[in-house]
């Protein structure tokens, strides 16, 4: 669907009602105070997935607040409920995008709960609390950015993490998270020199770094050593991060896993539940940084 926009306006003003049919599915679009209401009809499938990414996407890039009706969703499309959160995640994440689903209690409220969407993207009961909680942080945010194996994407990447954290405001310390980012970036660029993909998620309760690549070899925490020159990169990260570790499975085109930026497992519980589905050939690299009380 294009959507109809006011020439010489942007963002929500610009955007006049529009609508799409598209086997036994509707949605129908129109502006909302400073954001942008969508409304959903029928059975979310297969072949209308493709189109609420891209509307959405849009709609999160260019309005303020963007707030989706599923009341009238069909419990027979639930099992295309991620495409928010990946909407959410093309628009750059939370506060650049601010996306509220309401959603009444029932099966679309315990699909989006078990799929983890529910975690990513703010869910309400009615329409006017969906206008005063758009502000509000999802419980788990998260960002991610792809790079080439290139050394001047250091000095980027550390640029992205503290603006992201400041953004998110998450009471850890900036300087321990760019300090272990930097030692794993300049790992793959020095050793697996494959594409790789930086990942940052906050829960409220703990930062998670992850660096994804195509190298299969695992990371080596090598003794100590203070004659050597090099090989004290998983040192240093261990030294500025509470926990570390590693798992199978790295850079892939386009792989994206709810699941996979799960700060979960956190507090004492000893498990991590993610990467749970990295894709491709290769690594990850995870560390946490508990946040201060």
């Amino acid at each position: 669907m294009t959507l109809g926009r006011t020439a010489g306006e942007s963002g929500a003003a610009a955007v006049r009602a529009a609508e799409f049919d598209q086997a036994g599915f509707r949605a129908a679009v129109r502006p909302d105070g400073d954001g942008v209401l969508l409304r959903l009809h029928g059975v979310l499938g297969a072949g209308a997935e493709d189109e609420v990414l891209s509307l959405l996407t849009e709609l999160l890039t260019g309005a303020a607040r963007v707030v989706a009706d599923l009341t009238e969703l069909s419990p027979d499309g639930l099992a295309h409920l991620q495409v928010f959160a990946a909407a959410l995640d093309r628009a750059g994440g939370w506060p650049a995008a601010e996306l509220v689903l309401v959603v009444p209690d029932g099966p679309a409220r315990e699909a989006l709960a078990a799929s983890g969407v529910s975690d990513l993207v703010v869910v309400v009961d009615s329409l006017s609390l969906a206008r005063i909680r758009g502000g509000h942080r999802p419980r788990l945010v998260r960002a991610a950015w792809d790079f080439d194996p290139d050394p001047r994407i250091l000095a980027t990447a550390r640029e992205l993490i503290r603006s992201r954290l400041a953004l998110w405001q998450a009471p850890v310390d900036p300087d321990d998270l760019v300090l272990a980012a930097t030692e794993l970036l300049a790992n793959v660029v020095d050793h697996a020199g494959t594409p790789l993909r930086l990942g940052l998620a906050f829960d409220g309760r703990a930062v998670r770094l992850e660096v994804r690549d195509g190298s299969p070899r695992p990371p080596t925490l090598r003794p100590f050593d203070p004659g050597a020159a090099r090989g004290r990169g998983l040192q240093m990260v261990q030294a500025v991060t509470d926990e570390w570790d590693w798992s199978e499975g790295g850079w892939s085109e386009g792989a994206w896993s709810v699941g996979a930026w799960s700060v979960g497992g956190w507090a004492g519980q000893g498990t991590d539940r993610g990467p749970r589905s990295p894709g491709g050939e290769g690594k990850t690299v995870w560390a946490r940084v508990r946040a201060s009380a």
